[in-house]
């Protein structure tokens, strides 16, 4: 094993190297990972082609930031957890494992993440935290800031880890963003540069749309402010396609998966995907079925979109739907949900009624919605206004579309943002033709609900 910064020969057990004071390589960091992102990557599949423009970036690129942007359910957070090492790798494909190792540090912005994820001065702590476990220059540089007589040479054994976390949860209490970033992780950086022969730093960000709105100062706005930080540090970025956030980045390589100049790739990946899939379900599926004619079916209809082909073959491998009745899928992830719900509720689509709908469903996904990171179960039929054991059968009805957070009490939530994002949609695009949206739940009545509720308004 050969340090990632200078090639030099690392013994089995050492820690840093000695010649430049990088961490060993490490072959997963799947504890930094958060559970719901980490079970994203558990089918990763293709995606070559952008694995070689990360792996060009990382050997011959200049820019500080790699930006890599697409639509809901293009794959972002999916390819940045197995990136990060979430999920399985094959051991003979070295260009994969040297990508997946090169991370000096990793976060993940998550809207639902009760850690405090999208805060930035936790995000300058976790920063901190990886990169003082990377490079042992970077911790003493941290504690120089409360003693300036510590050098290089001295050494705070096991305590050091201690000292360092200390130090910055020192700073972390000061209020003041820009300055937790600037001393928890751009002066260390800057002093670790100036004495210590590193090459390189690279640290991954995933989503930066879900931190952009946390305030005036964010991780998005730390980030693109980095740009003095030593020419070694470099940034791979995911996000949504917002010029708002992505406008901010200069010194940038951008690739956006949802791109047409890439629609053939990821239609390929998409096929993979979908093959893959295939093949664990043979037993829900006739055996006269032509397979290969659904899967272009099925790629035809994603129209990129990995989210599409996962929540409908999710619904196959749970028997609410076969692959015999695929001609009558709508084009599109959200007209997919829309079939569901008319499944779930079929008064509404039959009737055009929707009083279900409104008086049961529709309190319970909207709560859903907007409660962050979950909504705790004991609470949920009093937001709602229901009985308690009516709302194990609401929940049962729309389990493929929930998710339970057993870290946080067993609470429940939407298992995916876009799921929250249709029912906050008055109307959405369906085969070019825009259509009104019948399941339509105002995020603002739903907060409203649960206002009402504690103070009795």
């Amino acid at each position: 094993m050969n340090c990632v910064n200078c090639n030099t020969p690392l013994s089995a057990g050492v820690k840093f190297c000695a010649q430049c004071g990088a961490a060993a390589p490490l072959a997963t960091r799947q504890s930094s990972i958060p559970a719901e992102i980490a079970k994203r990557a558990a089918d990763f599949t293709g995606r070559r082609w952008v694995l070689n423009e990360v792996r060009d970036w990382i050997d011959q690129g200049t820019e500080r930031f790699f930006l890599i942007t697409g639509e809901p359910g293009s794959g972002k957070t999916a390819l940045a957890a197995w990136l990060a090492g979430a999920s399985g790798v094959n051991p003979a494909d070295h260009t994969s494992v040297s990508v997946r190792e090169i991370w000096k540090a990793i976060h993940f912005c998550v809207a639902e993440d009760k850690s405090g994820s999208l805060n930035p001065g936790r995000f300058a702590q976790s920063l901190a935290k990886q990169l003082a476990d990377q490079y042992e220059g970077f911790a003493y540089a941290i504690l120089r800031q409360n003693d300036p007589t510590i050098n290089i040479s001295q050494h705070a054994g096991e305590n050091r880890g201690r000292m360092v976390g200390a130090q910055i949860q020192t700073l972390i209490i000061n209020s003041n963003f820009d300055d937790i970033y600037n001393r928890a992780v751009r002066e260390p950086l800057q002093e670790i540069y100036g004495y210590s022969p590193i090459d390189r730093t690279f640290i991954l960000v995933d989503a930066l749309d879900e931190a952009y709105h946390f305030g005036p100062v964010n991780i998005v706005t730390l980030l693109a402010g980095s740009n003095d930080l030593p020419d070694g540090v470099r940034f791979l970025l995911t996000s949504r396609r917002d010029t708002d956030i992505t406008g901010k980045f200069k010194s940038v390589r951008r690739l956006d998966l949802s791109g047409s100049e890439h629609e053939r790739e990821t239609n390929e990946d998409i096929g993979d995907y979908v093959g893959q899939r295939l093949s664990e379900l043979a037993h829900h599926h006739s055996p006269k079925l032509n397979l290969e004619s659904v899967k272009e079916d099925l790629v035809r209809r994603a129209a990129g979109n990995f989210l599409y082909v996962r929540f409908l073959l999710d619904e196959v491998a749970k028997g609410t739907r076969t692959l015999e009745e695929l001609e009558s899928l709508p084009r599109g992830l959200y007209g997919l949900y829309g079939g569901f719900l008319d499944r779930v509720v079929p008064e509404t689509s039959a009737k055009n009624s929707g009083l279900i709908w409104r008086e049961q469903y529709q309190p319970l996904l909207g709560c859903l919605s907007v409660a962050l990171p979950a909504a705790p179960r004991p609470n949920l039929h009093r937001w709602i206004g229901t009985k308690d054991e009516q709302i194990n059968s609401l929940l049962s009805d729309v389990m493929q579309i929930t998710e339970r957070d057993q870290e946080y009490g067993g609470a429940y939530r939407l298992y995916h943002r876009s799921m929250a994002e249709f029912l906050g949609a008055p109307e959405y695009r369906e085969n070019g033709e825009v259509e009104v949206n019948k399941y339509y739940t105002p995020p603002g009545d739903q907060h409203d609900r649960i206002i009402r509720y504690y103070t009795g308004l």
